[in-house]
């Protein structure tokens, strides 16, 4: 058995929490969104004192990755949004375990925003004019491809979708969810250099705080003396 935690929050988490909304951020096909550990991020939401939980599909996004293997951009954005209506399905039991009141949005949701143009334009706009978030990016983008794409691939072509898969998902995430008033994102990992420099040259600006909880799991183990002992995985 597993427990989620999260590894830091803020100082007046137990305030910032009250009638406040957290986004439960999904990469589909990612194994700590699957499964023991899956459920497990279900059960920490629900003791986690948050009023609502929207749970944010990234599936479409998943289209520049795809492309790497030099498939067509057509193909890339229906199977990467085939893939994020799969894992509603099979996450759906899962999901019903929710004990707060919960919304479902998958990523074109965002693209189709009235105001999602503007923010990628802003991001983009950094990327080509400011060296230091520029860097950012491309530390991001490259740590990507040398951690998950094979020696096969023309390496160039991958870091120019990795990203444009970053300035997708940055313009999203920071300005635009800032913009609609998130302020709470729950996500395994710990934010990306690329998504950092993005909250720092676009979100605080705008007066918004926003605060990133990464997860560590425990596995729970029954001791012979029936006192329960935990055990940290990855």
């Amino acid at each position: 058995m597993l427990k989620a935690a999260f590894r830091h929050k803020p100082r007046d988490y137990n305030t910032l929490v009250t009638n406040a909304t957290i986004i439960l951020l999904i990469s589909p096909g990612q194994e700590y969104h699957e499964g023991e550990k899956f459920k497990a991020t279900v059960e920490l939401l629900n003791r986690s004192g948050f009023a609502k939980c929207h749970v944010m599909v990234g599936d479409t996004n998943y289209r520049h990755t795809l492309q790497i293997e030099h498939k067509s951009p057509n193909d890339c954005y229906w199977r990467a949004k085939i893939m994020g209506q799969h894992w509603v399905a099979r996450n759906s039991n899962i999901l019903q375990q929710l004990a707060i009141p919960y919304e479902i949005f998958h990523w074109d949701r965002w693209l189709c925003h009235p105001r999602y143009n503007d923010y990628k334009q802003q991001v983009d706009n950094l990327f080509d004019n400011e060296p230091s978030f520029r860097e950012a990016f491309l530390f991001s983008a490259n740590k990507f491809v040398r951690r998950f794409c094979n020696a096969d691939i023309d390496i160039h072509f991958a870091i120019q979708q990795s990203l444009e898969y970053l300035k997708e998902e940055c313009a999203v995430i920071m300005p635009l969810w800032a913009e609609l008033g998130y302020q709470h994102i729950v996500y395994p990992g710990n934010m990306l250099k690329a998504m950092e420099t993005t909250y720092q040259q676009t979100v605080l600006p705008m007066k918004r705080l926003i605060y990133w909880y990464p997860l560590r799991f425990k596995r729970l183990v029954e001791a012979e003396d029936s006192v329960c002992n935990y055990k940290q995985v990855a």
